[in-house]
């Protein structure tokens, strides 16, 4: 069981980033709102929801989060318009453009 922490301040695309607690990449003065304690991560994105509706997760302390929900194999060649892809969460956004822009 974690503590998660939900920063203050948005990131300039208005996204607010969750954080574990002990991760490097938040702010010590300025931690942010305290979620609370949960087993797992998911269940703290829920509960960051109810205070905004733009929550991203943190790349430094969520990987193991990030890895499970990220479906970006192949993206460019797939058609991913279609009730298939968007029933089975292969929905494109720009985070995914980014993610394999930077791969």
């Amino acid at each position: 069981m974690s503590q998660y922490f939900l920063s203050s301040r948005p990131l300039s695309t208005g996204k607010y980033v969750l954080h574990r607690i002990g991760c490097p990449l938040l702010w010590v003065r300025e931690p942010g709102i305290f979620l609370g304690t949960f087993e797992d991560a998911g269940k703290a994105v829920t509960e960051s929801r109810r205070f905004y509706r733009k929550v991203g997760t943190c790349p430094f302390c969520m990987k193991k989060y990030r890895k499970k929900k990220a479906r970006y194999s192949n993206f460019a060649l797939t058609d991913y318009s279609g009730p298939q892809a968007r029933s089975a969460g292969l929905i494109p956004s720009w985070d995914s453009f980014m993610l394999c822009g930077v791969n």
